[in-house]
This record gives C-alpha cells, sequence and structure tokens, in this order.
C-alpha cells in the first residue's frame, strides 16, 4: 500500500497546486468544474476496471494514477490555454483600460435583460445616496401599476438602518434590428434612452472614441436636431456639474476627464460586461409615441372603453356618443355580460364570500375585461387567490364570445378614426413635410443615417403647445436619436467612405444594409447613393407607417434575419451570385407586398396632400431624374436587344409609344392565331417581352409625371405617388438589371395566356413584323 499511498499523495498535491495557482484567478471555478468531472469520470473508469474482474493489484492501481494525473495535466493545460487565447477578464473597476482583443465578455453573448437595467440605477441610486457598496438594496416592480412607457419599479436602498425607496420607470424601445443594441426607455429624474452594444464594449478608450465619432456627425449635421450618447447624462447624477456658465460641450470634456482619472466612476456607465451608452430625451418627443397618439392604437380603445364605464348600461348616453345606427353592438355585449356576471356569482359562492357584491364593482371588472386589460390582485380587499381565479375565468369568458368583443371594439375604432380625422390630417401632413425636409438635410450634409424608424426619430417643438404644433410643419422639425449605423459619404484619407455599421431594423431595411462597403460598389457602382437609398427606402416605409398606422414591408421584414444569416455563412468562394440571391428573394418579396399595401390603401394615401417644401425640391427631384434617365435608358436596350420587331423605324415606335399602346400590341399579338409549336413559342416570347416592356413603360410614365411636378410653386403630392416614387427609385437601383426581372413577363404560362381557342390567325415569325396599335 505505500505505493499507492505515495501515489495518492502525488495525486492529492498536484490538484491542490493547479487549483491554488491558476493563471487567472477568475477562472478557478471553472478549473474546479473540470477536474470534478475529470475525477468523477477516473473514478467510473476504474469501477469499471474492477467490474470487468481485472487482477487489482498496488501496481496496477499506481499505474492507473499515474496515467491519470498524466492524462488530467495535459488536458488542464492544452484546454485552458486554449480559452485563455479567447478569453480574459471582463473590464473591472480598476483605471486601466482593459485589452478588447484579450477579453472575454467580448467573444461571449451576453443575454440582457430589463432587470439589469433597473440593477444599474439601484446601483447609481445608492451611490447618490453616500451608502457602501455592499449596503443591502432591493428592487420590484409596482404591483398593479404601469407608466406610460413600461413597468413602473421599486428601488430600495436600506441606509442607516431604514428603506430608502424611490421609483423608476422602464420599457424596451422599438423593434430589435440586425446587429443592434439593446435598447431601453427608462424613466430616472428625466427620459434617457440606454442603449448597450450587440457585442460588449469593454475598452474605456474605444468607448470614448465612439462617443466622440457621434458628436463628430452631430455637429456635421447641425442644425438639424441631433441628440447622441454621452456621459453627463449619468454623471450628472453623480458629479453634478457647479459652474452654470460652461456649455454642454465643455461639461462633457469635464467630465470624461474625471472619468479618466477616477475609474470608480466608469462602473456607473457599464451593465453588464459592456460599457452602454446613455441618451437624454427630457426635451423631446419619439415620434414612435406622437404616432402611437395620432392613429387608433389599442390604448386608444383601451382608454376610450375605460373611461365610459357606465355607457353599456345606459341605452341614451350610448346612442348620444356612438349614434343610434351601433346601439345593436350594446345589447350584443349586454349579453356577455350577463354571461359574466353569472360566472362571478358562481365564483363568489366557491370562495364563500357574500353575493352582496356591489353590482357597479362586477361591470367595473368587466369593462377592463373589455377593454382587454387584467385586474390586479389586490382588489375590494378579496384575496389574492379570488383575483387569480376571476382573471382566469374572465379570459376564458372573453374567449368564448370573442366574436362579439372583437365587433365592438372594432365599433369604437371606427368612431374614434372618424373623430380623429380632421384634427390628425393636417398633423400626418406636416410631419410627412418635415420628414422629407429631414430627408433632404441629411443629403445636402452628406450623411447617411442607414437606420430611419420612429423610434430613432425625434419630434423638437414646443412641450407646452404639444400636440397642436404639430399641425404647422414649421412649429417643430423632425431630428435624429442615435447615429449608430450613420455614414459619412464624403471620401477619407484613402479615397474611400468609411465601413459604417452594417445592420438595420428589418420593416426599414433593404439586403444591402448588409453589404459591406466594397460588395456595393463591386454590384451597385457609387456607395454613397446606395448608403442614401437605404434612408429612402426606410423613409418611405416611415411615411406610409404615419399616414396609415400599418407596416408597408412587415412580411418582407421576415426575410431581412434570413439575409443576414445567408451572408454569414457565405464563404469567399460564394462570389457574386449570394447578393443576386439574397437581394431577388427579397426585392420580389417587397415588390409584391408593396403593390398589395399600396392597392389596399390607395384611397386614404390619395387623400393626404403633401407638402414639399421649395428649399427640398432639387434634393428629391436630382435623385427621381436619376431613376427616370435610368427607367428610360433600359426601356431603350429592351427594344435595341429584341428581334420581333426589326428595323429602325420600329425600334423607334416602340421607343416612344405608351403603356397603354403597349398594351394594345400586347392584346393584338395574344389574339394571332397559330398552326404549330414554333409559332406557339414564338408568339410567347414576344407576349414576355412586351409584357416586360409595358411594365417599365408604366414605372417610367409615373416617375415622369411625379418629376414633371417639381416645376411648379408651393408644390403639392399625394402620399400615394410620393410613396410609389421614392419605392421605385429604390428598387431600380438597389436591382440591377443583370440579376434579372422582378416582374413583368416572370410569371408568364404561354399556355394560359397565348395557346388558347382566340387565336385568330396564322404567323409567319420569319418575316418582320411591324409595329401595329
Amino acid at each position: 500500500m505505500k505505493a499507492f499511498k505515495r501515489i495518492l499523495f502525488l495525486f492529492v498535491l498536484f490538484a491542490l497546486a493547479v487549483s491554488f495557482f491558476p493563471e487567472k484567478t477568475d477562472l478557478l471555478w471553472r478549473r474546479a468544474d473540470h477536474w470534478i468531472r475529470a475525477v468523477a469520470e477516473s473514478l467510473t473508469f476504474f469501477i469499471l476496471f474492477i467490474y470487468n474482474d481485472a487482477p487489482v493489484t498496488e501496481e496496477g492501481v499506481a499505474f492507473f494514477l499515474v496515467a491519470a494525473v498524466v492524462f488530467l495535466s495535459l488536458w488542464g493545460v492544452f484546454s485552458f490555454k486554449a480559452k485563455d487565447g479567447k478569453e480574459g477578464r471582463g473590464a473591472g473597476s480598476t483605471g486601466k483600460a482593459p485589452e478588447s482583443s484579450h477579453d472575454e465578455a467580448a467573444e461571449i453573448e451576453y443575454r440582457y435583460v430589463e432587470e439589469d437595467v433597473v440593477k444599474h440605477f439601484l446601483g447609481i441610486y445608492r451611490t447618490q445616496l453616500g451608502v457602501r457598496s455592499d449596503a443591502p438594496c432591493r428592487f420590484e416592480p409596482v404591483d398593479g401599476q404601469r407608466g406610460t412607457f413600461g413597468v413602473i419599479y421599486e428601488l430600495g436602498v436600506l441606509k442607516g438602518g431604514e428603506w430608502q425607496t424611490r421609483r423608476l420607470t422602464i420599457g424596451p424601445l422599438g423593434e430589435a434590428g440586425t446587429q443592434r443594441s439593446h435598447t431601453w426607455f427608462v424613466i430616472y429624474d428625466r427620459y434617457i434612452v440606454v442603449k448597450i452594444p450587440p457585442k460588449p464594449l469593454t475598452d474605456f478608450n474605444a468607448y470614448i472614441k465612439e462617443l466622440v465619432y457621434g458628436n463628430s456627425l452631430a455637429a456635421r449635421l447641425a442644425p438639424t436636431e441631433c441628440v447622441v450618447p454621452n456621459v453627463t447624462v449619468i454623471m450628472e447624477l453623480l458629479a453634478p456639474n457647479r459652474t452654470p456658465s460652461l456649455s454642454a460641450t465643455e461639461i462633457e470634456k469635464g467630465h470624461v476627464g474625471r472619468l479618466s482619472t477616477n475609474a470608480a466612476y466608469q462602473k456607473h456607465l457599464m451593465i453588464g460586461p459592456s460599457f452602454a451608452f446613455f441618451m437624454d430625451l427630457s426635451r423631446y418627443y419619439f415620434l414612435s409615441q406622437v404616432l402611437e397618439d395620432i392613429h387608433i392604437s389599442r390604448k386608444s380603445i383601451e382608454e376610450e372603453i375605460v373611461g365610459h364605464p357606465h355607457i353599456l348600461w345606459d341605452l341614451n348616453d350610448f346612442e348620444g356618443r356612438y349614434g343610434k345606427e351601433r346601439a345593436a353592438s350594446a345589447g350584443k355585449i349586454s349579453a356577455v355580460f350577463d354571461f359574466f356576471e353569472e360566472e362571478v356569482n358562481q365564483l363568489l359562492v366557491q370562495f364563500g364570500i357574500s353575493s352582496s357584491l356591489p353590482i357597479f364593482s362586477v361591470r367595473s371588472w368587466f369593462v377592463q375585461y373589455l377593454a382587454g386589460r387584467t385586474i390586479p390582485t389586490t382588489d375590494q380587499n378579496l384575496s389574492a387567490a379570488f383575483m387569480d381565479e376571476l382573471n382566469t375565468q374572465a379570459t376564458l369568458s372573453m374567449a368564448e364570445h370573442a366574436e362579439a368583443i372583437a365587433a365592438y371594439r372594432q365599433m369604437i375604432h371606427d368612431y374614434l378614426f372618424k373623430k380623429n380625422t380632421v384634427k390628425t390630417r393636417a398633423m400626418i401632413g406636416s410631419i410627412v413635410t418635415n420628414l422629407l425636409d429631414l430627408l433632404a438635410g441629411l443629403n445636402k450634409r452628406y450623411i447617411a443615417i442607414r437606420d430611419i424608424k420612429p423610434d430613432n426619430l425625434l419630434i423638437a417643438g414646443d412641450p407646452e403647445n404639444y400636440p397642436s404644433f404639430l399641425t404647422s410643419p414649421t412649429e417643430f422639425k423632425v431630428g435624429i436619436i442615435d447615429v449608430e449605423t450613420a455614414a459619412y459619404l464624403s471620401m477619407g484619407e484613402k479615397g474611400r467612405i468609411e465601413q459604417p455599421l452594417l445592420g438595420g431594423t428589418p420593416k426599414y431595411a433593404t439586403p444591402s444594409n448588409l453589404f459591406g462597403n466594397e460588395v456595393i460598389r463591386e454590384h451597385f457602382g457609387e456607395v454613397a447613393r446606395i448608403l442614401r437609398l437605404q434612408d429612402w427606402y426606410a423613409t418611405a416605409a416611415l411615411i406610409f407607417k404615419v399616414v396609415t398606422g400599418k407596416d408597408l414591408f412587415e412580411d418582407s421584414a421576415q426575410l431581412i434575419p434570413e439575409v443576414l444569416r445567408i451572408l454569414s455563412v457565405a464563404d469567399d468562394d460564394s462570389g457574386p451570385s449570394v447578393y443576386e440571391y439574397v437581394s431577388r428573394i427579397y426585392f420580389k418579396k417587397a415588390l409584391a407586398e408593396f403593390d398589395e399595401k399600396i392597392t389596399k390603401h390607395r384611397e386614404m394615401l390619395s387623400a393626404f396632400q403633401i407638402i414639399v417644401l421649395r428649399k427640398n425640391q432639387k434634393v428629391l427631384k436630382t435623385e427621381i431624374d436619376f431613376c427616370k434617365m435610368g427607367l428610360e435608358a433600359r426601356v431603350d436596350q429592351l427594344v435595341e436587344a429584341q428581334t420581333f420587331f426589326q428595323g429602325e423605324k420600329n425600334t423607334d415606335t416602340l421607343k416612344r409609344a405608351s403603356s397603354q399602346q403597349i398594351l394594345r400590341l400586347i392584346d393584338t399579338w395574344k389574339k394571332k392565331s397559330i398552326t404549330s409549336d414554333q409559332q406557339r413559342s414564338r408568339v410567347a416570347e414576344a407576349v414576355r417581352f412586351l409584357r416586360l416592356l409595358h411594365g417599365f413603360k408604366v414605372q417610367f410614365e409615373g416617375i415622369a409625371r411625379f418629376s414633371a411636378r417639381f416645376n411648379e410653386g408651393g408644390m403639392k403630392v399625394s402620399a400615394h405617388h410620393l410613396i410609389h416614387a421614392m419605392f421605385q427609385t429604390v428598387c431600380y437601383s438597389m436591382y440591377t438589371r443583370v440579376w434579372g426581372e422582378l416582374s413583368g413577363a416572370e410569371g408568364f404560362e404561354a399556355t394560359q395566356e397565348v395557346a388558347d381557342e382566340t387565336l385568330e390567325r396564322t404567323l409567319d415569325c420569319e418575316k418582320t413584323v411591324s409595329v401595329a396599335y
């Protein structure tokens, strides 16, 4: 047994040496985990060794342990070396900034949740109170209360034996974008936007560099309102500036200097493993919130129902507000209430509660459920168990009468829409006018935001006159909240535009948002123009949203994550085909959805006449004319390449023909008689060409009519024509013709369109056919 004891002692000594002297102390727990699992595996092997009746001697046991020690040593050395090459420490509170290239946080995907942000502000509150960092603290949502923007939390810190408390409101901001930050809106003394980069940013100097870049773009955008991240938002909560004469820029520089010399403050700018970006929105409104106020949202319907709780039981009041023609809706909902009341009475009996519960309580509950809400678990001094069961039963009851409830809510929607139409028409027109002003301003300043959406735009106007100031475009401005993906379109030192962050929000992005500058240059030529048109595409979708309250590219947006996935796994051998492929699948879907949505909402879009300010007309016309010239050239190329109508006279006639004349020509060819498969094929090809030509003629004529309007003073244009022209400009520029055609004859089937019994005469396909109308 002496040999066994010696080997066992060496084994334990080796394990202790590795455990107590790791290269990085924060890897200790992971090393212990590896050792425990390794020992367990070794013991399992040893048990199996004995189980198979192998002779067990001291020498055998010693040999086994030596082999295990050698194996575990090699395993530990190689595995931890490999991991240490990729992982490191997260940024701490020391003054030395960690190197991001050796940062473990930069290699993992941290799953941020709302509570991470709440904890961050809880730490700020604790510092503001002047208590130790290890002082007991807590946070919890306030039961039964919800703020306008999200959940209300109560923060608590134990100071001097008593709990000091305050409240905070937080909610997610907008939709997640591809390769984009995690974003929340927080109300903590002021309105704050919190953005956390998708890849943890742990180097303080790199963080400051990002802030400086954002401020440089904001300076270039002046006088356009632009809110970019800064450290002042948080530092003013911890160490406020005491010199009122300093400018905002000077205050920011002072705080940056303080952070550089006092690293203890840096932790208040970090959430999880990453530095976060903070923006103060106290003086502005989100465009997304403004649109929610203008349009009939679910919240508006809820407030209308809850705001008139008695009206269902007073027919005169109901008819006075909603009209006699809607009285039937009240009758149907009364039947639903009778069913609900019976369910509540049964529940009261089940819980042994007096049936003398006031009727107004039951009605109040019903109105809340009718509005789509639930009841807090503490109401009428009833038990939480009863209230939970009430919510459950009410949900089931409402589901049983879903059709009647949906019809009632739709009736409320129609009432509110009609009521607000006159008031909101001027607001919507003014917002669109200023969106075009913003787009033109970006062009003049050589900047592309590349992520225009409601949550990234602000409304700057007199808060005391909100929302009335929205009725006049001169009383407010549309500004920018974030420049995370923005690009400065001027050539840099190397004679090329710097590569911006790739990404965007799917409902407002194109595949080109995910293409690098080199790819754009290879496929489209001018990088600046494509980056600029990414803003055009987003603005067209946003104008549709402003006018209708609906998303223009809701279905197409689902393809953007798939485009990102395809591009992320594509290798160098994929070649240009991968960019053609993702562009084809996206724009084919987008074009179909665009036609469907524009047709569906044509009446509403046509009713809104948008003022295009004189100062912005030239910028917009230049881009539109570029598209017009491109479409005209495409028509000429199609005509020159065809073989059906030969001769200079025929080609000139086709080039000058209108879309209506081409339609008549298509009809003539479809009525031709054929006697052979060769003739059938020839006719099918001719009709396919003519249909394709007709599609380009329609686009060209629409763009030409729109362009001609810019010559008028005080230009007004319908939202329908505006969105159509902007989309066609983007589509023509971002889907190059060498990839094939998206519309026209692509879905044409000769057996259905040409080879039918309406053919009237035989066609000699070898002869030159003149153009006839």
